[in-house]
């Protein structure tokens, strides 16, 4: 992942962030569709098949941004105050979007879709 670590700090947190929206705007329209299509039906192992699209969309996007942040992480040299800018601000914009991915994708486990 060579790429993530030529580019600024701030491309790296502006790109976790795109993720985030991503995973936020997927899930919602997995929601709509699925109350809309009626996937909220039990399917397989005792879930529906909306319930299996969502947590998809959601680890897919966790497992994203966790990746990039475990390379972003180790990739990292701390070395003067000018040098470990990029990479703490990239490893921070990564952690507070996956952060942020882990709680808005949480009802997808506890809330009920459709009612």
């Amino acid at each position: 992942m060579t790429l993530l670590r030529r580019l600024p700090g701030v491309a790296v947190a502006t790109l976790a962030f795109l993720l985030w929206s991503s995973a936020f705007l997927l899930l919602y329209v997995a929601v709509s569709l699925g109350c809309a299509w009626g996937w909220d039906q039990p399917a397989a192992l005792g879930l529906s098949l909306q319930r299996w699209v969502l947590l998809g969309v959601w680890a897919v996007h966790l497992a994203l941004l966790g990746t990039l942040l475990a390379w972003s992480w180790r990739g990292t040299r701390w070395g003067s105050a000018e040098d470990a800018f990029r990479p703490v601000l990239a490893t921070g914009g990564l952690g507070l979007a996956l952060a942020a991915t882990l709680w808005c994708g949480l009802p997808v486990l506890l809330a009920s879709a459709c009612q």
